[in-house]
This record gives C-alpha cells, structure tokens and sequence, in this order.
C-alpha cells in the first residue's frame, strides 16, 4: 500500500460523481457497495473542495438540556426560519427542550426565547470565533463546531454536533484507542476512522438529520474530553488520508470497520455486515494475544432470561413464542460464530446472526465480549466458554495495531495489513 495524492480537475471544473450505494442495513446484512471518493471531495456543481467537510454527530436524545459557551460569546438561531434569535455572553447558559415538534428554550432567567408558538423545529447555536460549547453542568462536556436541537416529538430533543472532520477525529481517535499507544496505531486509527466518517457522510441520505452516531453502533466521540495532544499530531500528521479500494483513478471508499481485539483472527465482514469486500474479507492476526480480551471467561446466561433479552429487542421474533433452544447453524473456519437457530414454545424456528444475538443478550453483569465461543447447554441456561475477543472482529484489531507499532511497523503496514487490498489516497 502507497500513499498516493489524489489528482482532480483544475480549479474552475466541475466533477460529477455517481453513487452507487445498496444500504440495506447492519442488521439485516444487506450488500454495501464501496462509494465514489470524488463524491466526498466534490459535490455536483461545486468547485474543488479545499478542505474537510462538516459531519454531523448525533450526541443524545434527552427530554431537555442546557448549553453555554466557553471563552466567547454565541448565537441562538433558528435555522427554520433563518434568523438570529438572540445573542448570548460567555457563560450564559440556555435550556432547550420540545413541546410536541416544536422547540422551546429558556435563557438562564427563566425567560422564554422560543416558544412552541413560534412553530421553530430546529434551533443551533453557534459560538463565536475562539468559543466552545458545553453542554450538562458538573461536569460539562464541551464541543468544537455548533449544536444543533431538533425536536423529536413525544417531548424529546436530539443533539448534534455539527462540526468539521478532522476535529471530529480529534475527539474520536482519544476515545476509541488509548492516546498513550504508539504514535502509529494512532495514526492508523485516524486514518480508518476518517475512512469511517466519510463513508457513512456519503451513503447517509442528506435528507437525514445526522451522519452517524456517537456510541459503539458507530464511532465513540466524547468531544474535547478525549482529546489529547499526541491524538491531535496524529490526526495532523495523516490529514485528508482515507483508505480507498478499486482501480487507480476510480478508488472508492469503504466502511473501515474496527474492533478492540479480534482473538486472532479478524472476522468476515460478508458474513458480519454484508460487505462483501477485499479489505474486509478477514485473516489471521498474530499480534493481540496481549490484550486482556483475547480470551475471556466463561459467562452463564438463563435461558428465560436470553428469551427476554431477544423477544425484547427483535419484536419479530415473537412468533417464535419463548425462546427454549439455541443452537450453532454456521461457523467461521477459525472458529467464530457466525448463525444461530432459535427455535421457541411454538415449535417454530428462525435463524439469526450471531452478531445479532450477541447484541441482544450481553450486559454489563454477563458480557458476551464477541460471538467466538463454544456454546454449552446446561439445562437451564447456556455457558458460554472459551470466549475469544472483543467486538464484531471486522478490519482493524485495535489491541493488534497496538502490537505492530511496537515491533516497528508504520501506519501504513499496519493498515496494509488489516484491509489487504486497500489503497491510501487524500481526501483533501
């Protein structure tokens, strides 16, 4: 793998990018196909992009939340309407809820500055040159870009943090790998990450209200609370660099899935998540047996208990009746699981991902660190034993990039090695 700089139009030309993306979810497994790297740096109609683009980060829904500014001034705007509903000083907090599709916000006297009668369904706030905003009060979680409230209905807001790529990564990287790793792994961190971002930026309709996640279903991003300053040269030092998979000048982007620890051997991502790539396909990874999630203890669930768990997550499954048996359907050639069977007190079976049933049944007080077990039917429960790793497996093994880093290897060798057939190219 090489990096290679992306070559585009002169300035002044426009670039039309077609998109070819079959999204039919994680859940479902549905085939995704790679997105056109061109459509990221350049839109229809659009000059060349010179810089990141802004993503937006769904943060929490809440019933209600306040918001301030740190080291400046900002403005509360009503992005419906396109107006500046008022501006507030350093410190002066606002409180935003809903009522109904409507926006409702609060100054810290208790004064009402939009009401449900103004019909605004989506306020932002924006800091001034220097600012950033904190949300929560002890401790408050601060942000770089702006906030964005949408009233949800049912008396709920969304936050989302609109903010441009490459501080976004400053806040993702800290969070997903230990800023005190090699300087290596960070960097591969951040590239698989922006690969991550961009992706999921392109095949996330623009009607939608926000990008992506952020929590464990998508990237982790705590904001500036994670960001540390061997994090920060990291994103610097790999800025606009993205993993790309096809034939030079027609390289896409793909989903640059990462796992703390794959128990060594990463996972297929055609069998996890549809994506039915080269880069992803999977292979062996002899580098993190040092990750104290490399094997795990056996954890023992009730049965009744697993059926709560699934009935409640996938309603669909209701047809099955209490869930009584659980058995391996499909297995991976290093040993994962990849399906099971359930079958219920109706009599009736269905089989599911074992990626699926991995994320219904785990807690905190019984964790199913990965769907690499033996599965071992007691009676009234089920033993899982001999566990291996942490996460769905696919692409990165983080605890494994660790490794490589400290015998030596760069990021690029590193990246080569857990997305074969993939190609570095910038982004911008």
């Amino acid at each position: 793998m090489r990096l290679r700089n992306q070559v585009w139009w002169p300035l002044f030309f426009f670039c039309l990018a077609l998109l070819l993306v079959l999204l039919s979810g994680w859940c479902a497994g549905g085939a995704v196909e790679p997105v056109a790297l061109a459509s990221v740096v350049v839109e229809q109609g659009s000059p060349v992009r010179s810089g990141p683009p802004e993503i937006r980060v769904l943060l929490f829904e809440t019933d209600s939340v306040v918001i301030n500014c740190r080291g400046g001034g900002y403005m509360l705007e009503a992005l419906g309407k396109r107006t500046v509903v008022s501006r507030l000083a350093a410190g002066e907090a606002v409180m935003v809820g809903a009522r109904g599709k409507a926006c409702v916000v609060n100054n810290g006297r208790g004064e009402r500055m939009v009401t449900r009668e103004d019909g605004v369904s989506v306020v932002e706030l924006c800091p001034s040159a220097g600012g950033l905003l904190a949300i929560g009060q002890s401790p408050a979680r601060a942000f770089r870009g702006r906030l964005r409230c949408l009233a949800r209905g049912d008396e709920r807001v969304a936050l989302v943090n609109v903010v441009d790529v490459e501080s976004y990564l400053a806040g993702v990287v800290g969070s997903e790998m230990y800023a005190s790793w090699p300087g290596e792994a960070l960097r591969a961190q951040s590239i698989a990450s922006r690969t991550y971002a961009l992706y999921q930026m392109v095949v996330n309709d623009k009607q939608k209200e926000w990008d992506l996640g952020s929590d464990q279903g998508s990237q982790v991003y705590f904001g500036l609370s994670s960001e540390r300053e061997r994090v920060r040269e990291a994103v610097r030092d790999t800025r606009g660099a993205v993993l790309t998979y096809g034939p030079a000048g027609g390289e896409r982007l793909f989903s640059a899935y990462f796992c703390s620890t794959c128990g060594g051997h990463t996972a297929d991502g055609a069998v996890v998540f549809g994506d039915g790539l080269a880069p992803l396909g999977g292979r062996e990874c002899g580098f993190c047996d040092h990750s104290r999630y490399h094997n795990w203890p056996a954890v023992t669930i009730a049965k009744k208990v697993i059926s709560e768990r699934l009935l409640e997550r996938y309603p669909e499954l209701a047809s099955l009746g209490e869930i009584r048996k659980v058995a391996v359907r499909a297995k991976s050639d290093c040993g994962r699981i990849d399906l099971l069977e359930l079958t219920g007190s109706s009599g009736k079976s269905r089989v599911i991902r074992a990626v699926d049933f991995r994320l219904a049944v785990t807690r905190r007080e019984s964790p199913l660190r990965s769907s690499w077990y033996e599965l071992v039917d007691t009676g009234q429960a089920y033993r899982f034993e001999k566990g291996r790793g942490f996460g769905h497996g696919v692409g990165l093994c983080q605890y494994g990039s660790e490794q490589m880093a400290r015998k030596g290897h760069d990021c690029v060798a590193i990246l080569d090695y857990y997305y074969p057939g993939a190609t570095l190219v910038r982004a911008y």
